[in-house]
């Protein structure tokens, strides 16, 4: 399932719900902050800003990677404790991803956490102000693309679960659903992107 072009197409997916929801401006000034940075940074300034976006890009397809895994995590435990409260996206991945010491858990996300925000503030103490707010635009608009990778993440795993237990038990399939995926929007968007696979 995770071949190398896989985060690209879930990006694609990602673009056009920003676009339907009227919040594109984000990668809008993504872009505008990339082209005003490349008029003004020296040569290493450059390699560094490139080297902090392939940083962030890591960042996300790792983090894509963990959400799979609760995702498929949760879709079974949901099934097998069908008399306990549903654990969410909220419990498997917010509150164990992007929390302090819970990340460390998760020693590769937190190392390319960790290395971003290095560069990101050794790049920022060599800025000009303006130049600074535009290096932020660059790294915002991956923190947006990262959580979109959860919550995609999150919904695949989670439905390959519920594919799986369909499979065993096709009466019981429905019923592990629940309210446990970020949104039912974005968990019909994820089916309609895994039925084209």
């Amino acid at each position: 399932m995770f071949s190398d072009s896989l985060i690209d197409e879930l990006l694609v997916v990602y673009w056009s719900d920003m676009e339907n929801a009227g919040t594109f401006d984000i990668e809008n000034q993504y872009q505008v902050g990339k082209d005003r940075l490349a008029s003004v940074l020296t040569p290493e300034q450059q390699r560094a800003t490139e080297h902090l976006d392939m940083l962030c890009r890591i960042e996300a397809e790792i983090a894509l990677h963990i959400s799979f895994e609760r995702g498929l995590y949760a879709g079974f435990q949901n099934f097998f404790q069908r008399d306990a409260e549903p654990l969410t996206f909220e419990h498997f991945v917010l509150d164990k991803l992007l929390t302090v010491p819970e990340m460390k858990q998760f020693p590769d996300y937190y190392e390319a956490r960790t290395k971003v925000n290095e560069l990101e503030t050794e790049l920022a103490d060599q800025l000009d102000p303006f130049s600074r707010e535009h290096l932020t635009s660059i790294t915002y608009a991956w923190e947006e693309r990262t959580m979109a990778m959860l919550r995609y993440g999150f919904a695949l795993g989670h439905q390959e679960a519920l594919e799986v237990i369909g499979q065993v038990e096709p009466k019981t399939q429905a019923q592990t659903a629940g309210s446990v995926l970020p949104s039912s929007h974005e968990a019909g968007k994820i089916l309609t992107f895994k039925r084209k696979q």
